[in-house]
């Protein structure tokens, strides 16, 4: 990959010469200012209707709402990529209809948000844990050592020290050949030991919606999380759940399923308010059927309507949301969700 247009990595400058002496050459050099922002969604093996798209779903609204402002904002002066990096190992994991309404769904995001700093919002596909990891560490088609990584959301099973980017796998079959699920789908702190420090910019910041990333490991001898030893690792600040992680309001709450329910269709509203939240709520399930007719799986262009929040259990483990850092053994409670 070459260097983004009108950038260059050097410009040098002469002094004239006095009487019979060289000219010196004073070279410096320029590293175009270049960031990407990457959403990870990981395989969900669950071929429920409601399920199946929760991960992407919730990549589509990191990017919307967060990722347009941190280009807006924190990366005002960068060249901007934005990938959705989906974990795609099998035909039978997300379809092509439903990767082609994820494409969509990245496209809107074009069309309603036109920052000239963004040079592409795009979907990459990867199929194993090498290739992942291939990708973190020297970039596609937007060069590593050009574009470092700014920020990371991973939307992903968890299990006690590992992250899981594909689950309950050990029958699956691809073109006849039994997937290794060991080595292609659970990212434990090994794992991410093998992704290099150099791809991450100085400001970076990894986000894990995974389960107890923030548990103590089971049998560490220090008693230590996996979110911990990831930012001991790549030497940024990680943020995960130290229980369980929860999706479930990833298509709406019980409380617009109810006001649905018993304000929208069984009485008229009479309230501006009350006509304007009902024309909501009636739009989003009617996108949320036709999708599941369409491609299989409920799906809104939007992506989720609520972010995951902290799951119920274990419960002798706290709720919400944690910080990891090398400086600290102890998490640091930055969000009660």
């Amino acid at each position: 990959m070459g260097l983004p247009p009108n950038k260059k990595l050097s410009q040098a400058t002469t002094k004239p010469a006095q009487n019979g002496k060289t000219n010196d050459v004073h070279v410096k050099i320029c590293r175009p200012k270049c960031i990407e922002l990457i959403a990870m969604a990981a395989n969900i093996y669950d071929k429920g209707k409601v399920n199946r798209l929760v991960f992407p779903a919730q990549a589509i609204r990191i990017i919307s709402k967060q990722y347009i402002l941190l280009a807006k904002n924190k990366y005002k002066d960068y060249d901007v990529v934005i990938t959705l990096l989906l974990m795609n190992a099998s035909p039978s994991y997300y379809t092509s209809q439903q990767v082609t309404a994820i494409k969509k769904s990245i496209e809107k995001i074009k069309k309603d948000y036109p920052l000239s700093q963004i040079k592409e919002i795009r979907l990459c596909t990867v199929k194993t844990m090498a290739e992942l990891t291939n990708y973190v560490n020297t970039g596609n088609r937007y060069a590593r050592q050009i574009y470092q990584i700014g920020h990371i959301d991973l939307f992903a099973h968890g299990h006690n020290g590992d992250i899981s980017l594909g689950y309950n796998l050990k029958d699956e079959v691809d073109n006849g050949r039994k997937i290794d699920v060991e080595s292609m789908f659970f990212a434990t702190k090994a794992t991410f030991s093998q992704w290099s420090v150099k791809a991450f910019h100085e400001t970076a910041e990894f986000y894990t919606w995974a389960c107890r990333t923030g548990a103590p490991i089971e049998g560490d001898a220090k008693n230590r999380s996996l979110g911990y030893y990831i930012a001991c690792h790549l030497e940024i600040p990680v943020y995960g759940f130290v229980r369980r992680s929860d999706y479930v309001n990833t298509w709406g709450n019980d409380k617009d399923r109810s006001y649905l329910r018993l304000r929208c269709w069984r009485f008229l509203p009479d309230l501006v308010q009350d006509i304007e939240k009902c024309n909501r709520l009636r739009i989003e399930d009617e996108k949320r059927s036709m999708a599941m007719n369409d491609i299989g799986a409920v799906w809104m262009d939007n992506g989720a309507v609520y972010p995951v929040c902290s799951g119920s259990s274990p419960k002798e483990l706290p709720a919400g949301y944690y910080l990891f850092s090398a400086s600290s053994i102890e998490p640091k409670l930055v969000q009660n969700i």
